[in-house]
């Protein structure tokens, strides 16, 4: 929605999958699962399998949106941190000042981004879930900020308490906390309602009478 709603302002977007589950390759593309085999041989594992040649470019599709690309992920995303062992001991065969002297998973990252990042408006890095949260700190390392996705009903109080501060620790600004999949339905949803009312229409006398 954040990257439909940026495109939607004329803003260039490119969204980057690095969650094994696949979930924003499937709300881009239009329904693709990453079981669907779209992506294979296409997708950010195979842009950082040939990091020695490949370029950003070639890994990018088109979305359902307007002015939002993707990066996508696949069947091999979940190989991904193995691999990249790998990839970081090829690295260190390059002269220092190689651009390709990589050391961690969030420098291959920002290498490949690094090639588009004058293309776009916006960059947006879906990380995996909370359970995973070493991993999309580890991704955070180059970002500029981060937003935190709770899904409704899923998440345990402690444990967004804790990745926050975690997020929080790195010293990388946290514009806010996302809520998606509340069921509006269900009891108490009327003050939600009731708040984007009056913001989207307030009156500060209508606010006085009210008070009376």
């Amino acid at each position: 929605n954040l990257a439909y709603l940026m495109g939607d302002e004329g803003k260039k977007v490119l969204c980057v999958d690095t969650d094994p589950q696949g979930n924003l390759t499937y709300a881009l593309s239009g329904g693709n699962t990453i079981t669907d085999n779209t992506y294979n041989g296409k997708a950010l594992y195979d842009m950082f399998d040939g990091f020695r040649y490949t370029k950003t470019r070639d890994y990018i599709v088109e979305t359902e949106y307007e002015n939002v690309d993707m990066i996508p992920a696949s069947t091999q995303t979940p190989r991904i941190n193995k691999r990249i062992l790998d990839l970081i001991d090829d690295a260190q065969n390059y002269n220092e000042g190689d651009p390709r002297k990589l050391t961690n998973k969030a420098d291959f990252l920002y290498y490949f981004l690094n090639q588009v990042r004058n293309d776009y408006d916006y960059i947006i890095i879906d990380t995996p879930p909370m359970a995973s949260v070493a991993d999309a700190l580890t991704v955070l390392k180059n970002a500029d900020a981060s937003i935190f996705v709770v899904r409704s009903g899923m998440a345990k109080k402690e444990l967004v308490k804790e990745s926050v501060e975690k997020l929080k620790r790195t010293g990388k600004p946290l514009l806010g906390m996302v809520l998606n999949g509340v069921d509006t339905s269900a009891h108490g949803s009327y003050y939600y309602k009731d708040y984007g009312y009056y913001y989207g229409n307030y009156d500060p006398d209508a606010q006085k009478k009210r008070k009376k």
